[in-house]
């Protein structure tokens, strides 16, 4: 089970961190992450960390469609961890 909960906090923070430099190179109009990783990022475990990204970072939360597959990977990595445990 540790070893669940640790790939898990460590895809949730790969997938806040990719928000907040997504959100940076916005700013700044440099080289962006495509949506396609982070939202790959965010299936693969990471979905927590997305979305506290897109909250903390206010990136990305119009985009419904967006916003709606981030939710639709929280609840996914929901089930999976309680069925792990």
């Amino acid at each position: 089970m540790d070893l669940v909960l640790t790939y898990a906090l460590a895809a949730s923070s790969l997938g806040f961190l990719a928000m907040g430099y997504d959100k940076l190179m916005a700013l700044w109009r440099g080289w962006r992450v495509p949506e396609a990783t982070l939202l790959t990022i965010a299936l693969l475990g990471g979905a927590f960390g997305v979305s506290l990204g897109m909250l903390v970072f206010r990136h990305k939360i119009r985009k419904t469609g967006f916003a709606s597959a981030v939710l639709f990977s929280l609840l996914l990595n929901a089930l999976i961890l309680l069925a792990l445990d």
